[in-house]
């Protein structure tokens, strides 16, 4: 499964979990998301943007703030990026190119959602419905991101007063699909685009895989901006955890949590498996993959271990990593010191660590390693990590 469709399967997973939390906590278990909605809304409704790497919650916080939009007295949906660019030109239906999420919060907890986004908007009471309701035609025309902007044209002109341009990660990668030469192709047209922008109700949600590639002109283009992996602290989904399993479990009590799409999946694997057997599975992949490193003798290889689960602990590939983790790791896959056998001043050449202010980096290298495995399939179906690549990547924000 590629990482686009697992960012918008943890939006519609999302839906029912926090229907189940607003009606036993009042509020969703996430105590960053009311923070997150009100920073999101106002950049969408501002005409800017908000990003974020997958799992972030760039779907969740479009759909709710839709849903807000709607139920306040305005008219708003969410478009979905690749279904505009892939859809026959003419008239369709805007659920043919929209993404239903904010529908199935309404049917499922419309009446208890309202209650909370009052006290996150500020309003005694939100009575109103969060969907548009009515169905709605929409002309489909022109070519390429052209077409988007005409759309939006056709939705103001219809009395939306926000709209969000969602989804774009399946572009990014797979631009040729959706009619770029390459993914420099799409870049070149996303400024033109970002240049005609209509600005005031109309935003974009932009992946971290795309926004990292935006050029300083082109993000000059875009305001205001709100990033959501910003705004997230690992205090959040520590508090996030614990509401979800009453405690944190002492087998993950080193891992610093920065991605709520994370920390639902853990929580489900914590309940179907146990603590020690979500540690034991990610022991084991990336052992697969620090074994599976060109020209390393077997020490070199386990020492790498142990800094690859590091890098798990931190739940970035480019985090610094203190040492005490370092050592932490190395106890758990029973290595020798990985700063002693990937950075010692013995190793002149080729240093697999990267000395830093707080401690310790990955080498590019070693994260190039990485990332060839989470991204290649022929490396997945050799290591046998085909069906969990995703999670790796998701769980170590690798782009």
């Amino acid at each position: 499964m590629s990482s686009p469709e697992i960012a918008a399967l943890s939006a519609y997973q999302a839906v029912p979990e926090i229907c189940g939390e607003v009606r036993e906590f009042g509020e969703p278990a996430n105590p960053a998301l009311a923070r997150l909605l009100r920073g999101s809304y106002q950049a969408l409704k501002e005409g800017g943007a908000v990003t974020g790497f997958y799992g972030f919650g760039k779907t969740l916080v479009a759909a709710l703030s839709v849903f807000a939009e709607n139920a306040l007295g305005g008219r708003a949906t969410v478009l979905a990026a690749y279904k505009v660019l892939r859809a026959e030109e003419g008239t369709v239906n805007l659920n043919e190119v929209a993404i239903d999420i904010a529908e199935e919060f309404e049917e499922r907890c419309g009446e208890e959602l309202r209650e909370w986004l009052g006290g996150v908007f500020g309003k005694q009471s939100i009575k109103g419905t969060g969907t548009v309701g009515a169905k709605i035609d929409i002309e489909v025309k022109g070519s390429g991101l052209n077409r988007l902007l005409k759309v939006i044209k056709d939705l103001v002109n219809k009395g939306f007063t926000l709209i969000v341009v969602d989804e774009f990660e399946r572009v990014v990668e797979m631009p040729a699909q959706y009619g770029f030469h390459d993914f420099d192709d799409l870049r070149d047209r996303y400024f033109e685009m970002v240049d005609r922008w209509p600005r005031a109700n109309a935003g974009l949600t932009i992946p971290t895989t795309l926004w990292v590639y935006l050029d300083l002109q082109t993000r000059r283009r875009i305001a205001p901006l709100y990033h959501l992996t910003m705004n997230i602290t690992t205090d959040d989904m520590r508090r996030f955890l614990e509401r979800k399993l009453g405690k944190i479990p002492n087998e993950l009590s080193e891992v610093e949590f920065r991605n709520p799409a994370v920390v639902s999946e853990i929580v489900r694997d914590v309940k179907s498996k146990g603590a020690d057997g979500v540690l034991r599975d990610r022991i084991e992949w990336l052992r697969r993959i620090a074994e599976s490193y060109p020209r390393a003798k077997m020490e070199t290889k386990r020492a790498l271990h142990a800094a690859y689960l590091a890098a798990w602990f931190m739940q970035n590939i480019y985090a610094e990593i203190p040492e005490k983790r370092l050592r932490k790791a190395a106890e758990l896959v029973k290595s020798k010191d990985p700063v002693e056998r990937l950075y010692s001043k013995r190793r002149r050449r080729n240093k697999l660590l990267t000395k830093v202010t707080n401690g310790y980096m990955l080498a590019a290298p070693v994260i190039t390693h990485v990332r060839n495995v989470v991204k290649g399939a022929e490396m997945q179906h050799a290591l046998g990590l085909e069906y969990v690549a995703h999670h790796i990547r998701l769980e170590m924000e690798i782009p």
